[in-house]
C-alpha cells in the first residue's frame, strides 16, 4: 500500500529518505527546522550522529535494520529522534520512521516540539504529553476539561485505528518469523545430518581399510597356527613311536629317555602345547569374525535398495558394538525365520548400532559401568508379522521419563549427560526408518525399569516398489 508525502508527513513528521549511496534525498516537515535543505545530498552520517546503537558506516547500518535507533542532528544535538529504518526494496531507499525522544516533556517543549511533531504510531506518548500540559488548566476552567475530553476522544479513535493496523502487521511478522525459524531449524538439522553422514562415511571407509589391512596378516597367523597344530601332532606321534622302538631291556637307554623327559618336561608340553594352539586358533577365529563384521557393517552405501538379511545385520552389529555392552549387559537373541527384504542395509546397520549403544548406556546409567555381577540385559527379536518385519530391542536400563518420551526424536534432544549424547541418534533413526524405508517405530518405557523399541519394516517384492514407495512418502 502506497502513501502520499502529506500522509507520510502526518504519520512521521520527522521522516527522511536515504538513497543507496547513503545520501539524504527528502525530509519531513518537522525535520526542516533542524537540517539545512541546501546541503541535503551530503551523507546520512554527515547530518546525524548515531547514539544507540553506535554505528559509523552505511554498510554497518544495513546489517542492523531490525534495531531501534536513537539519532541526533549534528546541528541540534539537544534533539534526539527514536525510530527504525525501513527498507523499500522496489524504490531502492531507506525510510527513517521516528519521533522526538527525551527523558521528560519539558525538554521537548524547550526545543519547540509540539504534538504535531509526534508520529501517529506513538499516540500514547502524545497522550501523556497532552495530559501533562493540560493538568494545570483543568483546575482553572471547565472549558479546559471539555477540550481535554475532545482530545482524548480523538486520540482514542486514532489509537484504535493505529492499534488495529499494528496488530495486523504484528501478526504477519510473527507468522513470517515462525516460518523463518522452522526453515532455519530444518536447514540446521539437514546440515548436522549431512555432516554426521559424511563423518560416518569417512569412518566406514577407514574401518573397512583397517579391516582389509588386518585380514591378510591374520590369515598368515591362522595358517601358521594350523601348520603348528598339525606339526605338533606329528611330533607327538613320532616321539611315541621312538619310545616304543627302544629296547626295554636296555636299562641305560630307558634311563636316559626318562632323564630327557624329566629335563624337558615333555609330558607337560605334550598336554599344554595343543591346548595353547587351540586357544590361539579360537582367538584368530574370533578376530576373523570381527573383521568380517566390520567389513559387512562398513560396506559401501548403495543409492538403490537391495536384498539383505536383517538377522545377519544384527549379528554383525553386535560384534562391532561388543565393547559397549560386554562388561555390563548380557545379550539375548531370538531370531525368527524372516525373509530378506529390499532396504538400505548400511542405514539399517547404523540404526541397530544406535539402538544397541543407547541400551548399553541406559544400563550403565542404572547399574554402573562395572557392576560386580552383570545384571543388565538386552534382548533382540525378529519376527514376520503379516507383510512386515518386526525388530524388537528391549533393555532393563534407566528408561525414559514419561514427560519427555514424545521429544526423543526431536533433533538435538537428549536425556544423556553432557558430552555423552549429541541428540542426533534417535532423530537419525526416525528419519532412516520412517522416511527412508516407509516404516514405523513404537516405543514404550518406564523410569528405572527399561525401554522397548519396536521397528516395523515393510516387505517389498522388488526394488522398484521400494523406490516408488519412498517417492510417494
Amino acid at each position: 500500500m502506497y502513501v502520499t508525502e502529506d500522509e507520510l508527513a502526518k504519520l512521521y513528521p520527522f521522516y527522511f529518505f536515504v538513497e543507496a549511496n547513503g545520501a539524504i534525498s527528502a525530509i519531513g516537515p518537522s525535520l526542516n527546522r533542524y537540517l539545512d535543505e541546501s546541503n541535503l545530498q551530503q551523507s546520512l552520517f554527515h547530518h546525524f550522529q548515531f547514539v544507540s546503537p553506535a554505528i559509523t558506516g552505511f554498510e554497518e547500518l544495513l546489517g542492523q535494520l531490525n534495531q531501534v535507533f536513537i539519532i541526533q542532528p549534528r546541528q541540534k544535538t539537544e534533539l534526539s529522534l527514536r525510530g527504525q529504518f525501513l527498507e523499500l526494496k522496489e524504490e531502492g531507499l531507506l525510510l527513517f520512521a521516528g519521533s522526538p525522544w527525551a527523558d521528560n516533556f519539558k525538554n521537548l517543549e524547550e526545543l519547540g516540539i509540539s504534538r504535531e511533531d509526534f508520529a501517529l504510531c506513538e499516540p500514547i506518548t502524545h497522550f501523556l504529553m497532552v495530559m501533562e500540559a493540560q493538568q494545570t488548566s483543568l483546575e482553572k476552567s471547565e472549558d479546559s476539561a471539555k477540550e481535554l475530553s475532545k482530545e482524548n476522544a480523538m486520540l482514542e479513535k486514532r489509537v484504535q485505528r493505529r492499534t488495529a493496523r499494528l496488530t495486523e502487521i504484528n501478526e504477519e511478522l510473527i507468522q513470517s518469523q515462525e516460518k523463518l525459524q522452522q526453515e532455519m531449524a530444518h536447514r540446521e538439522t539437514m546440515e548436522v545430518e549431512q555432516r554426521f553422514s559424511q563423518k560416518m562415511e569417512a569412518l566406514g571407509q577407514l574401518s573397512a581399510g583397517i579391516a582389509h589391512e588386518i585380514n591378510t596378516p591374520i590369515q598368515f597367523v591362522g595358517d601358521s597356527i594350523f601348520f603348528l597344530k598339525e606339526s605338533i601332532e606329528d611330533l607327538q606321534r613320532g616321539l611315541k613311536e621312538f619310545e616304543e622302538l627302544v629296547d626295554k631291556k636296555d636299562s641305560a637307554k630307558v634311563q636316559r629317555i626318562a632323564e630327557i623327559n624329566e629335563m624337558l618336561d615333555l609330558d607337560y608340553l605334550s598336554e599344554r602345547i595343543p591346548e595353547s594352539i587351540d586357544r590361539a586358533s579360537q582367538g584368530i577365529a574370533r578376530v576373523s569374525e570381527i573383521i568380517q563384521a566390520m567389513k559387512s557393517f562398513t560396506r559401501s552405501e548403495s543409492k538403490q535398495k537391495a536384498l539383505a538379511d536383517i538377522n545377519t545385520a544384527i549379528e554383525s552389529t553386535l560384534l562391532v558394538a561388543g565393547s559397549e555392552y560386554k562388561y555390563n549387559a548380557q545379550v539375548d537373541k531370538d531370531f525368527g525365520d524372516i525373509p530378506q527384504i529390499y532396504c538400505y542395509i548400511s542405514d539399517l546397520s547404523q540404526v541397530l548400532l544406535n539402538m544397541i549403544v543407547n541400551s548399553a548406556h541406559a544400563i550403565e546409567e542404572r547399574f554402573g559401568s562395572t557392576p560386580a555381577d552383570i545384571v543388565g540385559k538386552i534382548a533382540l527379536t525378529t519376527r514376520k508379522v503379516d507383510n512386515d518385519i518386526v525388530i524388537t530391542i528391549w533393555d532393563n536400563g534407566s528408561g525414559i521419563p514419561s514427560e519427555v518420551i514424545d521429544k526423543i526424536y526431536d533433533p538435538f534432544f537428549t536425556t544423556k549427560q553432557v558430552g555423552k549424547g549429541t541428540g542426533q541418534g534417535l532423530a537419525l533413526v526416525h528419519r532412516i526408518i520412517c522416511d527412508g524405508h516407509n516404516g514405523k517405530i513404537n516405543v514404550s518405557s518406564a523410569d528405572n525399569e527399561g525401554t522397548q523399541f519396536e521397528i516395523i519394516l515393510p516387505i517389498l517384492e522388488s526394488p522398484d516398489i521400494a523406490e516408488t514407495t519412498d517417492e510417494s512418502t
